[in-house]
């Protein structure tokens, strides 16, 4: 997936999520605003973070480590240097991260409350001087709106370049603390490192201990496609439950 054609699917479901007025507008944030003072406090020397503001698809504040620890000014750090730096080859698995993060929280209650991690990721990111590091990236939900979607995360990178060994980069989309989708270069096909739509809403009927017959009539589709998508469901995201496997009638 190109950068243009990310930010052009994201502001799609950002318009059909039909946030209020008030919430498309985004906020002013400085260093000294409140929400930000603890995550100052807590900063190592090899993290930094930036606030975004998802209705607007805009960055509204970096940490003022940024440009030690990246090289990159504060006019020169915005949401889309965020993305357009990432590894080329680390580019679809984090495009396609995001894309996923964005449809669940613009379209779905995804959490009851705040300061709850949805995204974890790893990649590479590529430094003002052209040379890369390794950074994992977990981003927190910080305000939500009347309906549960989200209006600000916050994203906390972590230079972790020299711990890294491997060339694996991978993420995980979480709800209430449950894995909904995993994704990682190691796939022959990052596409099918996730859960498509479909396969959400059978995992979702699973979870709530409802049969396959009884999702296939919910869903308006055969039992035969409903055991397939379980075993797709099983098989990506590793699950050992085997309480996935019953239900069968």
């Amino acid at each position: 997936m190109q950068f243009t054609t990310l930010f052009e699917h994201v502001n799609t479901i950002i318009q059909n999520a039909n946030y209020s007025k008030s919430d498309l507008v985004p906020p002013v944030i400085t260093a000294n605003h409140p929400d930000l003072k603890n995550h100052y406090q807590n900063l190592a020397p090899n993290q930094f973070f930036y606030l975004i503001h998802l209705p607007s698809n805009t960055l509204l504040h970096g940490s003022n480590n940024i440009e030690s620890l990246l090289g990159y000014k504060q006019d020169e750090f915005n949401y889309q240097s965020a993305l357009i730096n990432v590894h080329p080859e680390d580019q679809k698995l984090v495009y396609r991260a995001m894309e996923k993060t964005y449809e669940l929280g613009c379209g779905t209650q995804i959490l009851d409350k705040t300061m709850q991690s949805v995204l974890t990721i790893n990649y590479r990111f590529r430094k003002a001087d052209g040379t890369y590091i390794h950074l994992i990236r977990n981003s927190l939900i910080t305000k939500l709106d009347s309906e549960g979607r989200i209006l600000q995360f916050l994203s906390i990178c972590t230079d972790i370049t020299d711990l890294k060994y491997d060339s694996i980069q991978s993420g995980k989309i979480v709800k209430n603390g449950e894995v909904l989708y995993k994704i990682s270069n190691q796939f022959d096909d990052v596409e099918n490192a996730v859960l498509s739509t479909r396969e959400l809403e059978v995992y979702d009927r699973l979870r709530a201990g409802k049969t396959s017959q009884e999702i296939a009539r919910e869903l308006f589709i055969s039992k035969h496609t409903v055991d397939t998508h379980r075993r797709k469901i099983i098989r990506k995201l590793n699950i050992h439950d085997t309480r996935l496997l019953l239900k069968m009638n």
